[in-house]
């Protein structure tokens, strides 16, 4: 009968071996590789959700890493491979970017091979730098290197998430969503010190095939990550246990998801059908006899294609779907006149039944080449332009924000689109806040990932800040998310929809809480994680 110390060693023969075939790959053998670990590991996050590939994609990719250490030119071999580790998994993850320029397919034909590819490129140059820091902070098949790779990469994906007006699409931690006990974590540290997790959870196995390593060395990455994963679990399923979603008594949302194709969003010849056809679906009465009708109606982002604020004829139009005593909030253009010149802005008001405008919000965070164009005196003369703003950039809202609603009304923390992806972004905002309004028009991206990838990012921001999630797009996914990340109704993609629900109550959480700055519990991992790494190393 076979003993446990002899299944133990022919089972870390066997990783051993895997190790070795993986760090002896060379040349385009090694990118080819990396590149499909990377795009494994997407398969781990929303829509997809198999948490299992997440191991599987970060254990391979660490066991390349090793083997670069024995080429003739290490740093270069170290920087290629978390290159293409990063390619496979933004290409596989960002593919859906590419949907926008068919909605022009004529004049942007020629930038969809770029776009499928160029950003993706870029972007995985950062994995390039996290990949050489780790090499230069610890040597090949140490535990040492195992902290390394965890600690420069979780810092490279905030510097993602943060530099040049920041991309956090995608951070690993958001394979948590997956399992929501665990996914409560971020309550507590945030998507950044999730990501810490995942990263750690990812890489945990590639020690066991560390024979330089004693046996308890091997397993004790991966048992103190797994502990501290059951840990959180058990706490969040407590959490969620305890704290059944509850509701406001007053309020009742209604999202209105009109489907309309983003070709025909802006076609003069549309706009006043679109206009009434959204108009029609809020006046609809309740699904269910004898409900109440709705006091808060939501459009999505760009919902009208007039300038409600300063156009009287579309603001009495559209106060036609606020109700009796209600309130209607809708995303629309804006415009501003200052010393001549026209200023637009991507906003968000509010109209009540009389025609008055309630609040309005302007976005702060523009999307890059979508709401503005970098560098325009350059790039405008090659043909580009900002696809949704075209010739005239949007401009960027300011900080002082207003309350949106009257008096007496649960007052939203509007977030636009994009500005949903952001970690910790808006905690100024969340204590006058009673819910998160994300208004959004994903028609840009089609039947595709995005939308999907779009909306469990979005859900975070409810587990993290506390408010519930109210989410309007204007082709799905719509719905309510109560403020523990429990999806509580939701649209299907690329449908007519119309969904009541009362408003969720909020909760406290320690990641929205004045005591902790914004990702600041972030840091904190990382520099005792550093501070662990330096003492193994003199050790």
């Amino acid at each position: 009968m076979t003993s446990l110390s002899t299944l133990t060693d022919r089972c870390l023969g066997g990783i051993e071996r895997m190790a070795e075939w993986c760090a002896s790959r060379r040349g385009w053998q090694r990118l080819l590789l990396a590149f499909f670990l990377g795009a494994l590991g997407v398969l781990s996050l929303p829509p997809v959700g198999w948490l299992f590939t997440l191991p599987i994609s970060w254990t391979g990719f660490i066991w390349l890493l090793d083997g670069a250490d024995r080429h003739a030119r290490p740093r270069l071999t170290q920087a290629l491979t978390g290159w293409a580790f990063g390619f496979g998994y933004l290409c596989l993850g960002l593919y859906w970017i590419t949907a926008a320029l068919f909605t022009d397919i004529g004049k942007y034909w020629w930038l969809v091979p770029f776009a499928l590819t160029l950003l993706p490129a870029a972007l995985a140059l950062f994995w390039a730098i996290a990949a050489l820091l780790a090499g230069r902070l610890a040597p090949a098949r140490t535990l040492s290197r195992f902290l390394a790779i965890v600690i420069a990469f979780s810092a490279i994906e905030f510097l993602r998430g943060t530099i040049l007006s920041g991309f956090p699409w995608n951070l690993p931690g958001y394979a948590f969503l997956s399992v929501l006990p665990v996914m409560q974590g971020a309550a507590l540290i945030g998507s950044y010190g999730m990501t810490v997790l995942a990263i750690a959870f990812g890489g945990a196995a590639a020690c066991f095939a560390y024979s330089g390593q004693s046996i308890r060395q091997r397993f004790l990455p991966f048992a103190v990550t797994l502990a501290i994963i059951v840990a959180l679990g058990a706490w969040g399923q407590w959490r969620l246990d305890s704290h059944p979603t509850t509701y406001r008594k007053d309020v009742v949302v209604r999202l209105v998801q009109p489907n309309i194709a983003q070709e025909n969003k802006w076609e003069p010849s549309q706009r006043r059908a679109n206009l009434d056809k959204l108009i029609d679906l809020s006046n609809r009465l309740p699904v269910v006899e004898g409900a109440d009708m709705p006091n808060i109606t939501i459009w999505p982002e760009s919902a009208v294609p007039y300038a409600v604020a300063v156009d009287e004829a579309a603001r009495q139009a559209v106060s036609l779907a606020a109700g009796d005593d209600g309130v209607l909030i809708t995303g629309t253009p804006h415009r501003e006149y200052e010393a001549g010149d026209v200023r637009y802005f991507n906003s968000v008001v509010g109209v009540d039944a009389s025609a008055d405008i309630t609040g309005r919000y302007d976005k702060v965070k523009l999307v890059p080449f979508g709401e503005f164009l970098p560098l325009r005196s350059w790039l405008q003369p090659l043909g580009l332009d900002a696809i949704a703003a075209g010739s005239a950039d949007f401009s960027r809202g300011g900080n002082d924000v207003q309350p949106l609603l009257p008096n007496g009304m649960p007052q939203p923390l509007v977030m636009v689109c994009y500005e949903a992806i952001f970690p910790g972004a808006f905690l100024n905002r969340v204590a006058a806040s009673d819910w998160i309004v994300n208004v959004t028009n994903d028609a840009w991206f089609g039947k595709t990932a995005g939308p999907y990838q779009h909306f469990h990012i979005a859900r975070t921001r409810a587990i993290e800040t506390g408010l519930p999630l109210v989410r309007v797009a204007n082709t799905g996914l719509s719905g309510v998310v109560d403020a523990y990340g429990r999806v509580l109704v939701t649209s299907k993609l690329g449908q007519v929809a119309v969904l009541d629900m009362p408003l969720p109550e909020k909760t406290a959480t320690a990641f929205s809480s004045t005591i902790f700055p914004a990702n600041s519990v972030f840091f904190l991992i990382v520099s005792l994680l550093l501070t662990v790494l330096l003492f193994i190393r003199k050790a």
